[in-house]
């Protein structure tokens, strides 16, 4: 079975604090190489309040408020 992983994470950029994706590694911009902003993850990423990940049937990610 082949599968993807994913790098989750909330860091503070210029655009605001927010859910990050990646699928290319974790970046922050508090750990060098120079940081390069990563996706916000869909759905309801700003910061503050618990939070599920949905998946769908065809593996698409995003967050929903608990």
């Amino acid at each position: 079975m082949n599968g993807v992983t994913f790098f989750v994470w909330q860091d503070t950029d210029s655009d605001g604090n927010w859910v990050r994706l990646s699928t290319a590694g974790f970046t922050s911009s508090s750990i060098p190489p120079e940081f390069v902003p990563a996706e916000h993850f869909p759905g309801s990423a700003l910061e503050g309040g618990d939070r599920n990940v949905e998946v769908s049937s065809g593996g698409a990610l995003r967050l929903v408020n608990a």
